[in-house]
């Protein structure tokens, strides 16, 4: 018996079995293990939730990368990674810096952050940020209804967008999620998504799993811990609670950098446009005026 392929041309054969081979839907689907490293960044002002998505490949490349300059500067045998609070404050390890040193050190981890975007099926960053006082003013009901905690709804805000995003790539895979092992809020997050999780719905279909890491084996949560903390200053900036100019490291962390950056920043007014289920442009991306898409 002749093989079916020699009995009619690869093109008229292609068609024939692409039914059985890619079913419906198949085309706009890619398979792939998808990695997000996660952080909160909270003051008294605060609160956000930030990360980089990328896939498993990459993040090994980034990992030999970040761990290059983490020798490099002394910073592998004490503490074993890279602290933005404390190297914002120029304290603990970071005091003797020379300003030199600092800047090549931070210079270089960014440059390493942007690298995520080179040869990577995916690269992306998430965050979300709400003030404190605003969130607190909102009814029990309507915390409620945001899913009971800042915690959870900034998770919640955070897979969602992340998920959209992917989708707009014609990537539909659920995302592992990892946070800070060790960080009290983190523990507080991750038991957040999972009973999210747990409870059905479409977020199993957007959560692969969430688990908390050490950011010493992990560098995607440092530089999580970075995008958090640059946020967190940020927000009181964007609403008018603090009269200083926004610093070079957000505009490049979510605008200029090669990574596409998703955000939601959310006051009172945009808390309750969301609860009303008013999905304006203006809460797609609160930044968007300053940063673009």
């Amino acid at each position: 018996m002749r093989p079916l392929a020699a009995a009619i041309n690869s093109e008229e054969y292609l068609h024939k079995i692409s039914p059985i081979l890619f079913p419906s839907g198949f085309r706009q689907r890619l398979i792939m293990v998808l990695q997000v490293y996660s952080d909160l960044g909270v003051n008294r002002d605060t609160i956000a939730m930030c990360g980089y998505l990328c896939n498993v490949e990459k993040w090994e490349s980034f990992n030999r990368e970040w761990e290059s300059e983490m020798v490099r500067t002394g910073l592998k045998d004490g503490p074993g990674y890279f602290h933005m609070t404390d190297f914002n404050a120029k304290d603990g390890v970071y005091k003797p810096w020379s300003q030199e040193k600092r800047d090549q050190c931070f210079n270089q981890l960014l440059n390493i952050i942007d690298d995520l975007a080179a040869e990577s099926v995916i690269a992306l960053g998430s965050a979300v940020g709400v003030v404190r006082s605003h969130y607190e003013s909102l009814t029990e009901d309507e915390k409620w209804r945001l899913g009971g905690s800042q915690f959870g709804f900034c998770s919640s805000v955070l897979i969602g967008q992340t998920a959209r995003a992917l989708m707009e790539h014609g990537i539909f895979e659920p995302v592992r999620y990892s946070f800070e092992l060790g960080d009290e809020c983190s523990g507080l997050v991750v038991n957040e998504i999972n009973g999210m999780v747990s409870r059905g719905g479409e977020m199993g279909q957007y959560v692969l799993a969430a688990e908390l890491e050490d950011k010493r084996r992990f560098p995607g949560l440092q530089a999580a811990d970075i995008l958090a903390f640059e946020v967190c200053r940020y927000l009181p900036i964007h609403f008018g609670v603090d009269d200083r100019y926004p610093r070079h490291v957000i505009t490049r962390l979510v605008g200029q950098s090669p990574i596409r950056c998703v955000k939601r920043w959310f006051d009172a007014p945009l808390l309750r446009k969301f609860l009303n289920g008013m999905q304006t442009r203006e809460i797609q991306d609160g930044a968007a005026e300053l940063f673009g898409d």
